[in-house]
């Protein structure tokens, strides 16, 4: 059983192995150097064209990224190390456009931003999510689609994220 564990800027991992007679368990602990200061900030630098249902939503203009582990080419965030991470996203959807849109990871929808703008209003929703990543993990924002409606983020929109520890 493999825990990860924050301690400043090390990270220490409890290995149990079988238990013993006696109920005694061996521990073997490892010291790994992992970053600990992880935190980025992207947004949309214009509004977007139509995002089809599951295509993933790119934030394409950094405001801070201490690692470089946001990929603005991609929309995905890979985990540098293990840890708690709190990632937001903020959304606002284009007039007369409804975008539904998940904070993903690894393919699996964590939270859920719903923005439905009038035709002469627009309208915005944020989430965010508190969750455990292991090195290599991927995060990122999909949309969702929502009853064939069409979706377009105007460029107020942000996604960002950081190692709690």
């Amino acid at each position: 059983m493999l825990h990860c564990y924050g301690i400043k800027d090390l990270v220490w991992f409890n290995i149990q192995f079988d238990v013993m007679p006696e109920e005694h368990a061996l521990v073997k602990r490892t010291l790994m150097h992992a970053p600990l200061n992880v935190a980025f900030t992207y947004r949309i630098s214009k509004d977007t064209g139509i995002i089809p249902d599951d295509g993933t939503v790119k934030f394409d203009s950094k405001v801070f990224d201490s690692t470089e582990s946001f990929n603005p080419n991609t929309g995905e965030f890979i985990a540098p190390g293990c840890g708690m991470y709190v990632f937001m996203l903020n959304i606002r959807s284009n007039q007369g456009k409804t975008c539904w849109v998940d904070i993903i990871k690894d393919g699996d929808s964590l939270a859920t931003a719903f923005a439905e703008s009038g035709p002469k209003s627009q309208l915005g929703d944020t989430t965010f999510v508190t969750i455990y990543l292991e090195k290599g993990n991927t995060v990122w924002a999909k949309n969702h689609g929502y009853q064939g409606t069409v979706c377009t983020i105007d460029f107020y929109s942000s996604f960002a994220g950081f190692r709690l520890f």
